[in-house]
């Protein structure tokens, strides 16, 4: 099966992503935690920069750097909005290319890089496990408005 949706081919490629971490999660019994790894790269995206971000994960071990790989092969496979980073890889297969075309981009190449991180980092959350779900607890019913 073709996906044409850009949406679309995000969410497969996250889900296949988030798939592989959460296996590696489960057998790592809590020495690997590439959820928490995925649910804080947005915050540190908005914090620091991609530039910032993207050499903080590409120097950890573990989840971090899975997460960046992650990302370097989204970009590798990618055409549309970053269709000059597929270009810019093709040649490219280490991650330290990676950081050294990220250094290199133009301002309007770095914005669109990084909102397309941000927008494959929340298809990622969608789809990592967390303990929390594992282990969810019903919630009391009452009188509680819900938040908005």
């Amino acid at each position: 099966m073709k996906t044409e949706n850009l949406e679309a081919k995000r969410a497969l490629f996250a889900f296949k992503a988030a798939e592989k971490g959460n296996k590696k999660q489960a057998d790592s019994q809590n020495k690997f935690n590439y959820s928490a790894a995925v649910q804080e790269l947005p915050t540190i995206l908005r914090m620091n920069g991609l530039r910032a971000t993207m050499a903080f994960f590409y120097s950890k071990e573990g989840q971090h750097r899975m997460v960046f790989d992650n990302l370097v092969s989204w970009f590798k496979l990618e055409d549309e909005p970053t269709k000059f980073m597929q270009a810019k890889l093709k040649e490219k297969s280490e991650a330290k290319d990676f950081m050294n075309i990220l250094l290199h981009l133009s301002d309007n190449e770095y914005r669109i890089v990084q909102a397309e991180t941000l927008t494959l980092a929340n298809w990622l959350i969608r789809f990592v496990k967390t303990e929390n779900s594992k282990t969810s607890t019903p919630k009391p019913e009452g009188d509680e408005q819900p938040q908005i």
